[in-house]
Order: structure tokens, then sequence, then C-alpha cells
């Protein structure tokens, strides 16, 4: 089954999406892009406020992932790791071949599976 990459919802911010909502509808992984999406594009650590948006999406049953074409080392890991989240760089979107490796590596079907940003 192919993943979507049409959008099915708009949101103003990160912050807006309800996890409750998303685990309702089966959602229980969420593919995350790192720059300009849940960070701005210099920052090297999470605000608290991410932090503490991921431990809600956790407590709803979604794994957050971070999904970045981003081609810089280090950034990616650090910042996922001070997440304590799993990430995949240099993913090529908007191919296939990133989403799917994200989904396979958490063990999640496209059904099960969201993307926020681009």
């Amino acid at each position: 089954m192919a993943f979507s990459l049409i959008p099915r919802e708009r949101y103003r911010g990160i912050y807006e999406i309800d996890p409750i909502g998303l685990r309702r509808r089966g959602i229980t992984l969420l593919l995350l892009d790192l720059d300009n999406t849940i960070a701005p594009y210099h920052a090297r650590m999470p605000e608290p406020r991410l932090s503490d948006w991921v431990c809600t999406l956790r407590d709803a049953g979604i794994e957050p992932f971070i999904l970045s074409n981003s081609r810089k080392p280090t950034r990616v890991q650090e910042f996922a790791g001070a997440l304590g989240v799993p990430y995949r760089r240099r993913a090529g979107k908007p191919r296939q071949a990133g989403f799917q490796a994200a989904m396979q590596q958490m063990d999640r079907t496209p059904a099960e599976t969201a993307m926020v940003g681009d």
C-alpha cells in the first residue's frame, strides 16, 4: 500500500494537532519534519514545549519519528536524541522510499501513519 502525500488536514502549527483524535483514527506513528515544522531551521535543541508535546503524543499511544531531508551529519541525530525519538535523515522526501523505510523501521503500515510537514 502506498503512503499518500496528499494533505488531509492543515494546521497553523503542530500544537493544534490533537493526539487523541489521531489515535482514534488509528494513527500510531507520526512522522515529523524537523526544519521549520517542529523547530526553526537553526534550533540545535528542542524547546520544552516540544518535549511536552512529544510526551502527549506518547501518552495517546502515538510514536513520534523525525523524518528529515537534512544532510547535516549530526543535526537530526542530536535533536532526535534530545527528544528521545527515532529518526531518519536524508529521507529524500517527497519520494516514497524514506516514508517506507521509516514505517518499516517502526513496524507500521501506511494506515497507521501520518506525516506532519513537507
